[in-house]
Formats: C-alpha cells, structure tokens, sequence
C-alpha cells in the first residue's frame, strides 16, 4: 500500500538537526564570553520561530492505492449472492471442513447473562436485577471453583461496584485470578454496529477497558456481541487495536449461518480488506443456531436443550417434555441424550471443539437458579468424563475455548477459514429482515451526533486551556467529560442508538443526553473562560430542552458584538458561518477589514417557520485547531447584502412572516435553479424537487442568478472574505450578471438545448470539473411513503406493501438569492426541504446540500423515504455503503420488487453509486436505512411511524410502539466527482469495498463537526491565537480525551483515512508532515513527554519520553494512540 506524503521544500525536523549541529559548534565559542544562558534561549526561540513561521503550502498529494491481498475463502457480498441473491446455483465451490468421527468432540459449557441497558425498563430500573446477578456471583462462586461466569456490561459493573466493600472486590479479583470469571470485551456498553460513528464506539471501548483495568486489574481478551442486529468489520478491527483478538457473535442471516456451519466454517478470522498482512484479523466465533439462548446452545434441537435448562424445573415452560432434577435413577439416560445433542452439533460444525453459552437475558438474578444449572449439569458432566470415550466437557469460558480450539487446530494441521465482508442485513430464522432499526427515532439518532461532536470539542478546547487551569479545575473537567462520556457510550447500546426501547425508556435516554450536552457546553465555557479571562459570551447552537434540535441565539447589533469562531479540526477548512440577527444594517469586519456578507430571512428549524428575524451568512477560512474572530456593528454597509427572494408562484404565503426588507420577484418557470460557477441544479418549479425541467443549458457557466457576482480570486485571495484561498475557474470581474445578459445567452443557446434528447429532459445536477468542460448527473427527486401492517421498531415488512408518492401541491417553493450563496426552499406539512449551493471557489462551491426538517406526527403507520432516480450508466454501477465511517462496503440488490426490506443496508455516515466515469456521494449527518433498485436509484429512509408491533419484545401498548416521533433536523451533502479510467472496471466490480475520496471525506467531518461559534459582548482585544501546522488531509484527530487517574494525562487518538485518489476533481488541501504539525501542536499545549500505546491507552508500547524525540508516523487505515503529560 502507498503512503500518502506531504513534501514540504525542508521538513521541520531536519531543520531542527541543522539548527542543532550549528547549535553546538556556535556554543563552544560562546563559552569564552560567558553568555551561555543567552544564547541558549536564542537558539531556542529560532527553533521557535522556525515553527511558526513554516506555512500549510506543502499541497496534499493524494497517492493511496488499493491494496492487493490474498483473497478470503468466504466473502460475504459473493455468499449472500449465492444463497439469497442473483445466483441461484454456485458458481464457486467451498472446502467443506469435517469432524473425524474417531475425534474427541470437547464441550465448553459457559453460563453468562444478558443484561441490556435499557430496553423495556430504563437503565437505572434495571440495576436492581444486575446487581443481585452479581451479588449472586460472589456468594456461589467462591465455593464452587469449578463454575465459569462471564461479564460483558461495564455500564452495570461499575454501578454495582462502587457500593461493595473492600472485601467483595478483592472476591471478585480473586475469581478474575483464579479464571473463574471472565470480563468480556471490556467496553461500556456491547454495541450497535449499524448506525454508529466510529468515533464514538472508540470511546465506548476505551471508557469500559479503562475501568476494568484500574479497578480489577484485567484486560478483556475475548469480544462477546451476542445481541446486535447484524455485524460489520469495522467494530472487531477496532477491538483488534485494543489488544482483543477473539471475539463471538450471533445474529447473523439466518441462511449465512447455515451456509457456515455446511462448510465447518462456524468459527473463521475475520480479515479486513485493506489489511494486506492480516495483522488485524479476529478469531471469530458464531454461535451455530437461532438464539443465544440454552434452547439453541446444546445442538439443533430446542426442544432437547430445553430440558437442560434447569430454570424450567419452576420457572417457565417447555413445549414438550419438562426439565426434571438429575438423579441416579435418571443420570444415565439424560447423560447420553445430552451427549447425543452435542454429538450432533459438533458434527454440524465440523469440529471437535464446541462452546456451548448457558444463559439468556437477565438470568441468574436468583441465587436459586445458580445451584438449579450448577448441581445438575455438574452431575451430567461428570458422568459423561467417567463413562464415554467420545466427549468431554467442562465449564469453561470464552478464553479457555478458543485456548483449546487454537491447540486443537496446531495438533492437527487445521488451517481455519477466512472471510471478508460484514453481515448486513440481518434475517432470523422467522423469516424477518432486521432493517427498520437503521432509521427508527431518527431524532435520538441525531441528538447522538450532536453530543459526539460537543464532547469532542470540550476534549480539544480543555486541552488547549489545561496548562492554565488549577488542579481543582482539571479535577473537575475530567469528572464531567467523563459523566457526559459515559452517557454517550450508554447510548450506543444496540436496543439504544437503534431506537428499540420502550418509549419512556428513550425518553430518558434523550435527557441523558441533553444533560450531557450542557455538561460539555460548562466545559466549553471553563475552557474559554480561561482563554480569554473573561466569562461574557454565549455559546450557539445549543438545544434548550432535551426534545428539541440546536438552536440558533439571537445577536442583538445595538452594541458591537465579536463573534469568536473555533475549529476543531486539524486542518484549514472554509466555512459558511450563519448567525440569527436582530437588524440586517450591519457590518462585518475581521483581521484584514470588512467582508462580504448576506442577509436572509431566518427559518426557524424549531418550529419549522420563518420569523421576522434575520439570518447573516458570511465564509471564512479556519486555520486549523485555531480560533477566528470578527466584529459584527450596525452599520449599512456595501459589502452587506440582502438576498432576493424568487419564485415563479403568483403569490408566496410565507412573505407575511417575514420582513419586507426582503423583495420578492416573480421569475419564470425556466429561471427556477441554483447556480453558481461551479454547479448547477435544476429544479421543478412546482415544488421545488429535483424534479423535471424542460429546458436548460448545458454552458452553465455563464448562468448565473440576477444579481449574483461571480467569485474572484486575486493573487490567492477570495474577494468574498479576503480570505487565503485555492483558485479555480477564476475570472477578472466582479460585475454583476442581469437579467438582460441571462436571457440574451440563453436564445444563443437554444439551438444547442433543441438537440438535446428526451434524456436530458429530466433535471440534473452539473458539477464544473475542470477546464475541460463539465459533468452531468441527471438526478430526480420524489417523496414516498410505504403503508405497512406489519412493520415495527426493529424489522421493515414491506412485502405487497403499497409505496405511495407524498403529495407535494400544497408546497410553496421558492429561492433565495444572493451573492454567496442560493437556497431553493420547499415547505410543505411534513418535509421542509432547503436545497442551497455555495458560490465560492475550491470543492465546497461544487458540493450540492440538502437539509430536511421532517415532522410525521400526524401521520400512523408510515415508512417515510426520499428517491432518487439518476442517469448512470447501469451495467457498470457500483453500489457501497460505509461501515460506521471507517470503509465503504460493496452492496447488491435483489429481489427489489417484491421484498425491499431486504436490500436495504445501514448507512451510518456515507452511500456511493459509481460508474466508470462518475462517482456520486451522499454524505449524512444522520444514520439511515438505504437501498438501491433498478441498480441506478437509490432510496433512504427518513423516519418511521409505526403502529402496530413486530413481535421483538416491545409490545402493542402506546408505551412500545415506535409513535413518539419528534420533529427532526438532517442534512445531507451531495458530491459528484468525475473518476479516472485508471481504475478500470475489471478491477472495481471485483473489489468488495472502496474509500472515500477526499472530497467525500473532508465533506463528512464538515458536516458532523460544525465550527464552535462563541457570541462576545463587545468588541474582543486578546483573542486566542496559535500559529499551528495542518494536518495531512486524510488524518483525523479523534480526541484529546482526560484519563480518569491522572488529571495531568490525557489520551490523544489519531486516524489516518484510507482515501480514493482516483477522483479527477479532488480537494485542493494543504498540509504538513505529521511529525511536525503533530509536535507543533503538543509545543502549544504545553506537552511535555508521551508515550505511544494501543488504542486504549493501557498497553504502552514505547518509553516515555520528550515529545521532540519520538517521530510520529501513521499509516492509511490505521490508528495511534499517545498518552501524553501535561506540564
């Protein structure tokens, strides 16, 4: 794999060994004249100097390749075409792995419980039921040393564990000693893998292993995902990072499953794609039946196993014969029919060594039931080693298993399978596809992102401000960062983030969330506070009450007011800045004098109307990590401007709601676009979709909107905001385009538009890709909804569902123009639509966004879903989704006509279509459900509003049903990018996944991570400044995060992006060096030693020592942690 490299003329680094080297020769001479002292600290302050003064111009050079690595066995997109796709026979033939019938089949029987955390009781009512499980535990287990137990739930250990006694902790040490009990996976909560931010289960991982390893001394060393609705590759690379290199699933389609155990292959080492090496593959286990449950756990047959499960001897039932205590008069009988079961399971297997879970959910809460399965199975299990040549078994747990399936497979020269791919969608063996899940209560989903991103910014604003916090002030950072950080990874538990709890069980998810973001805000302002040693600010964009999105605050201009921008990225970007405003009379003004800006009426996403309110839109470039501020005064002034409103209605209802500083003009149908000298989008007048249109110009770029100016560049600054800036498509003129020119243009173009064919009839989207002309993606929006019966929270069961097209005649459609920016707008009852495109130079002027407020409240039994239908080339497309924003997944369609629910995918961050000449990405800052059809359109799910239950758990009450939908706010950024033919078509249709390009990504982390913006009374002296080196492009700095036994410590994670560099009109973006740029910034908060480690930051796997000594490198894909010392 290419490494992606930065070239600057001299790097840093060897200007520090030159300054060095100078350095000491220099130093000899000064001794004689006793300056010794001075001439240090002048050297130093050039090194300094040195610093600050290298720039971001070293461009990025994009240079990543696809890796070459020696194709899996099993590759689930080819499996899932073989047993529910398009091949109806194999067309590739599997090794079939058999158990030897004169082998020893080893049974380890692990009991464990299933403890959600939040489900149908919130998590604080259940505690009641985890701790008498553990409570239990102690009791049993320390007089019964041949008993295994295991523990997944950090969220309930650490509950369960602040209230007991020195002497319970040091029993529960003990049993971790002794291998008697087990901690699993180690992380706060077990997962969702479908609709979660890579990110943000990083934490998840970290906050629960953190805990485990200072409190009990233990790291997990087996992953255990026994619940979540489907499995992707991304969640056990993660844990690889961390040290866990064996892991269990389950819920896996059903049909996969039995395809696996056909081919002995229940257990494989799940690789990645990109790793060429496999240093990162998992040692994956699935367990081989339906459920995870003792009916499913000791062969094919429930109805056995379900006399094994001694709970049943008084609690619950069997659908035949009854569990009954083992005695002598029975032993033998039950002995051989449980030996006979696990006989057939390991011959389904194909594989003597067999791991057999005992439990199910929330068992084990009566010490009752502890000596039920221990007394009786211990009886069977002894009588089965004392009289059978073919089978022993044991309790054993997880460790223990895989220690014997490894030994086993060295003795025998067993080479395990291999697989790629994930397990998406999920099917059970009732028939049902597990999909609704990936958009149910889209708006908790959103609050979710929201707190992301909040804490992320209070981890890397308190770290910029710790060397001036006291102690008691780090104290109480760290404490509070770790509230709110527990709350978020609470809520990536798989009946959480999913949406599949009960309704009050939601609730108080959501208001755990909301107090965590008012936590992460008190941080914001502690940190700032010490920045700016000064308290009198307010902080934008944060929601009020717990069931509402962000809101804007409104900037009174009586008095100078400062507007103090923070980027939390580690590289530059340009940014639209919006700010709700009192007056539209106003000026403003930043380091290099005024800027261009733009007044619109303000729509509130709140309520979803307009107000008399106004709205102020103005770019500026943000310096990485860095801190940009401007003075906004009340003042007419020119380089303000108020926007236009046009629509081609006769009269617009919404203009009573707002301020008549606005003029509406009425244009014609054929004016109704957005345009700027990068893109342009076509519309329907009639609703404001990409619908039809009937004539257009492909020479877009002379279209431009009346009264909009072209963007500039001059000597390598943007006219809009004075503002450093890569140039393109530039041109000499500010001057205005009228109305006049537009259509005089357009007659010339007429005999063009004449030729063009019905195709080109429809509505498209045309990106300027270079000087070479432009690209064409015809794209046709629509609105639907499926009506079913039948669906719920977690499945969809659209089979003979009617799809029907949402009305849009009531919509009122308009745009409002200006010189930076154009936006269509459709209102209508439940969608409010704003389609808008920026006019400025660089990537951003070519990306198209689309932000939706949607609200169903008044709608019952509805699927709601946006189309899309485009004109790419058909045979040759290909379709992925991401894997929680780590990688994109290769996805298929099939039997789309009958049964949608089965191709649709999660689509956490990111969708692409690609055809050999185009690439189209949808970005999102929301998790959906999404499927193609016809190959070439798409669908995605918006919100569901169910009214009847699926059967999983939740009920028919009003309390589980999926009917407490709140008005949500999403958005979405559309980017079309013309590929090289050097991919070529072999070589992607046989690729099982993609990237990113740079585009795409850099688009994604300005989408989830907005600029902080902080509103300051007056006019600002001392702003925070740094002079700190970008990033290369493609790394993401995760966190900063404190670590909660050490205040003066903290945690910094860094991800280099694997990118696509196939795209011909990718970001022009500016970098350094890690290595420098990295150092740069821990000089500037006041760094002193780090220390490299794994992902978790437990493991060390280097010395401590000076930051200025360790060279920090990273390769594409990969991850490194630093734990870092603060002076």
């Amino acid at each position: 794999m290419a490494r992606i490299k930065i070239t600057p003329f001299l790097s840093a680094h060897t200007k520090r060994y030159v300054f060095m080297t100078g350095f000491c020769v220099f130093f000899l001479f000064l001794i004689e004249f006793r300056i010794i002292l001075l001439a240090i600290s002048f050297i130093f302050n050039l090194l300094k100097f040195d610093d600050e003064e290298q720039s971001d111009t070293a461009t990025f050079q994009c240079t990543q390749t696809y890796p070459i690595k020696t194709k899996t066995e099993f590759n689930t997109f080819d499996v899932f075409q073989q047993i529910i796709g398009l091949r109806q026979k194999s067309k590739q033939y599997y090794t079939v792995r058999k158990k030897s019938i004169l082998d020893v089949t080893e049974v380890y029987v692990l009991p464990f419980t299933h403890v959600d955390p939040g489900w149908l009781k919130t998590f604080n009512n259940y505690l009641n039921d985890t701790n008498a499980i553990l409570d239990n535990m102690i009791v049993f287990m320390q007089n019964h040393p041949r008993m295994r137990f295991m523990w997944c739930e950090i969220v309930f250990l650490e509950r369960w564990w602040t209230v007991q006694n020195e002497s319970v902790k040091s029993l529960t040490r003990k049993l971790i000693k002794n291998k008697q009990l087990e901690i699993v996976s180690g992380s706060w909560v077990m997962t969702d893998e479908a609709t979660t931010y890579f990110p943000s289960i990083v934490d998840n991982i970290i906050e629960g292993q953190q805990y485990v390893n200072n409190e009990l001394n233990v790291q997990a060393e087996v992953m255990w995902s026994n619940d979540p609705f489907g499995y992707g590759p991304s969640v056990p690379y993660l844990y690889t990072k961390t040290g866990v290199k064996r892991g269990v699933i389950n819920r896996i389609h059903h049909g996969l499953k039995a395809f696996l155990r056909y081919h002995g292959a229940i257990s494989f080492r799940w690789q990645q794609f990109f790793d060429v090496n496999d240093k990162n593959e998992m040692y994956m286990h699935v367990l081989p039946y339906g459920h995870y449950d003792i009916l499913n756990s000791c062969g094919p047959d429930p109805d056995v196993c379900c006399q094994y499960d001694f709970k049943r001897i008084n609690h619950f039932t069997c659908s035949n014969a009854a569990p009954a205590p083992i005695t002598n008069s029975n032993i033998r009988k039950r002995a051989l029919k449980l030996e006979k079961a696990f006989l057939k399971m390991s011959l389904q297997q194909g594989s003597n060594i067999l791991l057999s879970v005992w439990g199910d959910d929330f068992r084990y809460g009566e010490l009752e039931e502890w000596y039920q399965q221990y007394d009786n199975l211990i009886l069977l299990f002894d009588y089965i080693n004392k009289n059978s040549k073919r089978t022993k078994i044991r309790f054993g747990t997880l460790t223990e298993y895989f220690d014997a399936l490894e030994r086993n497979n060295k003795i025998k020269n067993i080479t395990p399978a291999t697989l790629s791919g994930d397990f998406f969608p999920y099917q059970c063996s009732a028939g049902d596809y597990w999909t609704g899940y990936y958009t149910t209560r889209p708006f908790y989903k959103r609050q979710e992102r929201e707190l992301h991103s909040f804490i992320r910014a209070s981890d890397l604003l308190s770290a910029s401000a710790l060397i001036r916090l006291s102690t008691k002030v780090r104290q109480i950072i760290q404490q509070q960062l770790t509230i709110a950080r527990r709350n978020l990874a609470l809520f990536q538990h798989h009946d959480a983030i999913t949406g599949t709890s009960k309704n009050h069980v939601m609730k108080d998810y959501s208001k755990r969330m909301f107090a965590s973001i008012k936590i992460a805000e008190n941080m914001l302002r502690i940190s700032l506070n010490a920045l700016l040693r000064s308290n009198n600010f307010e902080i934008d964009n944060i929601p009020l009450v717990y069931n509402e999105s962000s809101s804007k605050k409104m900037v009174t201009v009586g008095q100078p007011r400062t507007i103090l921008i923070y980027n939390d990225q580690p590289h530059g970007r340009m940014e639209m800045i919006e700010l709700q405003i009192s007056d539209p009379d106003v000026i403003v003004t930043g380091i290099d004098g005024p800027i261009q800006a733009q007044i619109e009426p303000y729509f509130d996403t709140i309520s979803g109307k307009f107000t008399k309110s106004y709205l102020l839109v103005f770019f500026t470039f943000l310096k990485a990590l860095s801190f940009i501020h401007f003075t906004i005064q009340k003042n007419h002034a020119a380089t303000t401007e108020i926007a236009q409103i046009l629509t081609p209605l006769k009269s617009l209802r919404m203009a009573k709601y707002i301020s008549s500083n606005f003029h509406v003009k009425t244009i014609s149908k054929n004016e109704f676009f957005l345009q700027t000298q990068r893109i342009l989008v076509e519309l329907n007048p009639k609703n404001g979709l990409l619908e039809v249109s009937k004539q257009y110009s492909p020479l877009f770029s002379k279209r431009l909107s009346p009264g909009q100016r072209r963007t500039v560049c001059t000597k390598g600054r943007d006219v809009i905001n004075g503002l450093p800036m890569p140039c393109s498509n530039s041109y000499s003129t500010t001057k205005p385009i009228t109305s006049k020119y537009r259509e005089g243009k357009l007659q010339r173009t007429l005999k063009i538009i004449r030729r063009e064919t019905a195709e080109m009839e429809k509505s498209a989207i045309y990106t300027n890709v270079g000087t070479n002309g432009t690209k064409r993606l015809r794209c046709k929006q629509e609105f639907s909804y499926y009506k079913s019966i039948f669906s719920g929270a977690y499945i969809m069961a659209l089979q003979d569902a009617e799809v029907t097209k949402l009305k849009m005649t009531e919509a009122e459609t308009f745009i409002v123009s200006g010189p930076l920016r154009q936006i269509a707008y459709t209102l209508s009852r439940f969608i409010k639509q704003r389609l808008s495109v920026n006019n400025i130079s660089g990537a951003e002027g070519s990306r198209l966004h689309m932000q939706l407020r949607i609200d169903i409240r008044e709608m019952s039994g509805v699927e709601l879903v946006t189309k899309f239908a485009t004109d790419m080339i058909a045979d040759d497309v290909e379709y992925y989704t991401d894997s929680n924003g780590l990688q994109l997944i290769k996805r298929a369609e099939y039997d789309a006509s009958s049964r949608p629910e089965m191709n649709y995918y999660p689509m956490p961050t990111a969708l692409i279509l690609q055809d050999w000449s185009k690439r189209l990405s949808i970005l999102s800052n929301v998790p959906h459900g999404v499927r193609t059809f016809n190959k070439i359109n798409l669908e995605i799910m918006l919100d569901r509003r169910l009214s009847t239950d699926d059967g999983k758990g939740l009920g028919f009450n009003d309390d589980g049903l999926p009917v407490d939908n709140l008005p949500v706010n999403m958005a979405f950024t559309f980017v079309i990018e013309q590929m090289t033919a050097a991919d070529n078509k072999q070589q992607r249709q046989q690729r099982r996944f993609a990237y990113n390009t740079l585009n795409a990504h850099l688009a994604l982390q300005s989408l989830i991570y907005q600029p902080n913006i902080f509103i300051i009374s007056g006019i600002l002296e001392n702003s925070p400044l740094y002079h700190l080196q970008s990033f290369p492009c493609d790394v993401q700095l995760l966190t900063i995060r404190p670590l909660t036994y050490d205040i003066n410590r903290r945690l910094i994670i860094l991800h280099r992006a694997g990118i696509d560099c196939t795209s011909l009109n990718s970001s022009i973006c500016h970098g350094n060096e890690l290595d420098s740029a990295l150092k740069k910034l821990m000089q500037s908060l006041g760094v002193t030693t780090v220390q490299k480690a794994l992902l978790n930051g437990i493991k060390q796997i280097s010395e401590e020592m000076p930051y200025q000594m360790m060279t920090f490198t990273l390769e594409p894909t990969d991850f490194a942690a630093y734990l870092i010392r603060f002076n």
